[in-house]
């Protein structure tokens, strides 16, 4: 018998200003608590706002680099931008951990 947890991804989409944050932030505050579960930070090509949302920040040189080196599990283009989910990511949901994050729809079928 296979003991090992399988964890899963969880995707939220749907289009600017539909709220997807907002019901993020809600989640979060709600399952906090819960070691099982983690919100992906993404990681995207422009500067941090305050107010906004909380990501990594890098540069499209630095973006590019990280990339080819694999730090990568899932990358995407919108808005003018691009963005990405760490590879380590696939790792937690292998061991069992169920990750959340905001992604565009245009690349649910990569996931």
């Amino acid at each position: 018998m296979n003991n090992r947890m399988s964890g899963a991804f969880i995707a939220v989409v749907g289009p600017s200003g539909a709220g997807k944050d907002s019901v993020m932030d809600y989640a979060r505050g709600e399952l906090e608590n819960n070691p099982n579960i983690e919100f992906v930070r993404r990681i995207v090509t422009r500067p941090a706002l305050a107010g906004a949302e909380d990501h990594a920040s890098l540069t499209i040189a630095e973006f590019e680099k990280a990339q080819k080196e694999g730090a990568f599990s899932l990358v995407w283009q919108a808005h003018g931008l691009s963005y990405a989910l760490p590879s380590n990511m696939d790792e937690k949901i292998s061991s069992g951990k169920i990750m959340i994050a905001n992604v565009s729809r245009r690349v649910l079928e990569q996931v």
